[in-house]
């Protein structure tokens, strides 16, 4: 009989349960899919539709530019606004430090210590000296805000396995992120004729570097100066990015040069247009350019008067895998 009774009970409690739950409306239920997803591998049932802003061209960029590629970029849709020659390899110069930088990122703690085995006197250098300690956050800064040659040898050579497995790392890190037509023979950018990029490639790596918030906030810097562990050594440094000195918009990113990549320069922008009530984030990439500040400038003032932000809704007729978009 208490056999019997413990069913009975039980029957109950569960007619109760599902009763409850069939009453919750279905958004309830897919609001727990990434849960299901990782830990019972279930597919997702349900995509929900959230507004996204997209960049609208009202007129094309047609000013002359004597850049070989150039792009513009809209930072949080990946989206290009205008560009010539984005997929054309060609040599990036000290625009390579970018991925130094990620690779440094990925494989160094920033408060680590780093001992200069050796000066490296090779293109613009911020004067490290032979057994200095100083940390990787300082390194890193004269990488980034100063282009440092020899801030990249160091931390390279004092990767594991040397600079050999620096440079191999950073080949495999932009293959991993689905970018096959760049290659690099070296960690600073020197001249190579296997040593190259594409326009829209470093524009992409320029958008990993901005989501760390080290990379982020380093690239904004004008002047720091920074010392070694024991406080003796200093090293001034100064950024090469003299946007960052004209405009407020600019908020980063990198230089290059060499005689044979010209100037090249990614910059990094929030700019207010004309016809828009919003700050947006813009990424612009120069390479083999006469002029990479001058022509940036252009391609900015080109974004504030005829690139417009439209925020989709529900209104639009778009729908995603199959699905329509949820009411709130």
């Amino acid at each position: 009989m208490k056999k019997k009774e413990s069913q009975k009970i039980f029957l109950t409690s569960l007619l109760l349960f599902l009763s409850v739950l069939f009453a919750l409306p279905p958004g309830y239920y897919f609001s727990f899919a990434p849960f299901w997803q990782k830990n019972f591998g279930l597919g997702k049932a349900r995509i929900e539709f959230s507004p996204a802003s997209e960049p609208v061209i009202k007129k094309p960029f047609g000013g002359a530019l004597t850049a070989k590629s150039w792009l513009i970029m809209d930072f949080r849709s990946g989206s290009l606004l205008g560009g010539k020659n984005l997929s054309v390899a060609l040599p990036p110069a000290s625009l390579t430090k970018i991925v130094t930088a990620l690779v440094v990122l990925d494989s160094f703690t920033l408060d680590q210590v780093i001992v200069i085995k050796e000066e490296y006197p090779v293109g613009k250098t911020m004067g490290l000296v032979k057994n200095e300690k100083i940390k990787v956050i300082d390194l890193l800064t004269g990488l980034l805000v100063h282009s440092a040659n020899d801030a990249a040898y160091s931390l390279a050579t004092n990767y594991s396995g040397g600079k050999e497995a620096f440079v191999a790392r950073m080949n495999s890190y932009v293959k991993e992120r689905g970018l096959v037509r760049t290659h690099f023979i070296n960690f600073d950018g020197e001249e190579d004729d296997n040593h190259f990029s594409t326009a829209y490639e470093i524009a992409q790596l320029a958008r990993i570097l901005l989501q760390n918030p080290v990379g982020r906030e380093i690239v904004q810097i004008r002047k720091r100066t920074v010392f070694d562990v024991e406080g003796r050594l200093a090293h001034q440094l100064e950024t090469t990015n003299q946007l960052l000195e004209m405009i407020p918009e600019a908020k980063g990113l990198k230089t290059g040069w060499t005689g044979r990549a010209g100037e090249c320069f990614v910059g990094y922008f929030e700019v207010l247009p004309v016809l828009s009530n919003q700050v947006r984030e813009i990424i612009t990439v120069l390479m083999g350019s006469d002029d990479r500040f001058g022509e940036t400038l252009k391609l900015l003032d080109w974004v504030k008067n005829n690139v417009v932000w439209e925020d989709y809704s529900e209104t639009h007729s778009i729908e995603i895998a199959g699905t329509k978009p949820i009411k709130s």
